[in-house]
């Protein structure tokens, strides 16, 4: 008996589910590219100290697309080969609305604190 004989077969969605998981870290990743230079000028015209989040989003957002490198990662290194593609899938859908939310959460923290000190 062969190898290839006791891999399950391959199918479409064996490469079309991880790309889609990079796709959509990637896509976090250029909104952020777009968005988070834009909420520095604003934090520039603050004149305080910004929340310890919004420094690490500011100072990381750059990077943010090589968390799509954990898509190909699990889907070459997880045990069950019948389900990589779902778990690269879900891994990349995860990341990305972890980064979306860290990343909202991060940046809209300061404009509420400012919201709070002059209401």
């Amino acid at each position: 008996m062969s190898s290839s004989s006791s891999r399950p077969p391959t199918t479409p969605h064996d490469r079309l589910l991880p790309f889609i998981g990079v796709t959509n870290v990637l896509a976090v990743a250029v909104a952020a590219l777009v968005f988070v230079p834009k909420f520095r000028l604003l934090f520039d015209g603050f004149g305080s100290d910004l929340p310890q989040a919004t420094l690490l989003v500011l100072a990381t957002y750059r990077g943010w697309g090589l968390a799509a490198l954990l898509v190909p990662a699990v889907w070459l290194l997880w045990p069950d080969r019948q389900a990589r593609a779902v778990a690269a899938l879900l891994v990349g859908i995860a990341t990305a609305l972890a980064l979306t939310g860290f990343g909202l959460w991060a940046c809209y923290s300061p404009i509420f604190m400012l919201a709070e000190r002059v209401g």
